[in-house]
């Protein structure tokens, strides 16, 4: 009777671990913060005065340029 081969122990090399997946990206990641986030990192800061939470609009330009001067009509 021929002996049976004992099964090889499986080395490191023979299978390689798979990569870990990157781990997502915190939300409060680039300049699109919620006011809570923000009020975390600057104490004593209310919405009103963040400049990063308002949205600009087209007329925005020339009103802080000039605030008498209204947006143009046309001017969304």
């Amino acid at each position: 009777m021929m002996k049976k081969k004992k099964a090889r122990e499986s080395s490191a090399r023979a299978r390689p671990r798979p990569r870990p997946r990157p781990r997502p990206r915190p939300r409060a990641y680039g300049k699109n913060w919620t006011c809570v986030e923000i009020r975390l990192v600057q104490q004593g800061h209310s919405c009103t005065e963040g400049t990063n939470t308002k949205k600009k609009k087209p007329g925005d330009r020339n009103r802080d340029r000039d605030p008498e001067r209204a947006p143009d009509e046309n001017v969304r």
